[in-house]
């Protein structure tokens, strides 16, 4: 095996979600790429992220359920970044799990600063690496296959949507051997090729890289190849915190995302929410009502008197006509 570069480092960008819009922070996350990695190593003969032996029917993303409902959902399949982020949580969460399409498009952010959409009008991605697992990844058994009214993001599936901790990024051409490097620290590799389509690589045995693939009708292919095609980009993903228990008091919103105040239970596990801490959400009082006129009491005597008073101004025109 080819040795290891010594300044083999791959650089993932923080960024902070508020308001549909995905910030940069102007911070980088730099990992340096280790021949023993999280997963394994690479100079083991074999090595796999997926079940061995892998049984594609056994995937819950197999197939999504709207894979030809739009334009956006078919591409979300046919890039394979469907693929990917269904086997970044399975390597990461131990997790198998169909993605959302309409929860990516309803709850990710929709700008990329400066002003830049990161949706077209017809719902489909121009840069897959700004689909940021920062809003997490929803099952789409939990979220279901219409879109809502108006794009509003359902927050109903809090409990079934994870990743929110992993962060991505991208990177140029690969050797079999970076390949395998990369395949052992970060997970899971998307690959855009220059002539044979996208694939996602998730290990190898003693004959060739193992990668799956979908073909023109859409299907879920699995193969392997003894020499890696050329690459022309890849992404990656890595999860630096777990943010389901490693979060502390001063753990930054760009790691970890803030819960929704609306999730009691999660808002209420998070140390950051205590009074004055950066995920607290301020509760507007509730307007003091405004108390109803009471009645003007008046004592009975007071009214006998202003009765007999009317009764004697009504009589005298009457009197003196006599």
């Amino acid at each position: 095996m080819m040795p290891l570069q010594s300044n083999a480092i791959e650089s993932f960008r923080k960024y902070i979600f508020a308001d549909g819009i995905l910030t940069p922070t102007g911070t980088n996350f730099d990992v340096t790429v280790q021949e023993q990695g999280q997963f394994g190593s690479s100079d083991a003969s074999q090595f796999t992220l997926l079940p061995d032996p892998l049984n594609i029917n056994n995937l819950k993303w197999k197939t999504s359920s709207v894979y030809d409902q739009t334009v956006g959902s078919k591409q979300f399949a046919d890039s394979m970044f469907y693929d990917f982020q269904a086997s970044v949580l399975y390597a990461y969460k131990q997790l198998n799990i169909a993605p959302s399409y309409w929860h990516m498009y309803e709850c990710h952010p929709r700008t990329e600063t400066p002003n830049k959409d990161i949706f077209g009008v017809d719902g489909t991605v121009t840069n897959w690496a700004s689909i940021t697992f920062q809003s997490g990844v929803c099952d789409e058994a939990c979220y279901g296959n219409t879109a809502s009214t108006g794009r509003v993001c359902r927050a109903s599936c809090s409990k079934q949507t994870y990743g929110g901790d992993l962060l991505l990024t991208q990177g140029g051409s690969l050797t079999a051997d970076g390949m395998k490097q990369r395949l052992v620290n970060f997970g899971p590799v998307l690959v855009f090729t220059v002539t044979e389509g996208n694939r996602l690589y998730y290990g190898w045995n003693t004959t060739g890289l193992l990668y799956l693939y979908r073909n023109q009708q859409g299907q879920l292919m699995q193969t392997q190849e003894e020499e890696i095609t050329q690459v022309m980009n890849y992404i990656i993903s890595y999860q630096f915190i777990d943010c389901t228990k490693d979060i502390k008091v001063d753990t930054p919103k760009e790691d970890c995302p803030c819960p929704d105040s609306a999730d009691k239970a999660a808002y209420k596990a998070d140390p950051r929410t205590e009074v004055d801490g950066i995920c607290y959400v301020r509760v507007q009082p509730e307007p003091e009502p405004v108390p109803e006129p009471k009645p003007i009491v008046v004592a009975a005597g007071s009214i006998r008197t202003s009765l007999a008073v009317m009764a004697v101004v009504m009589l005298i025109p009457l009197l003196l006509m006599w």
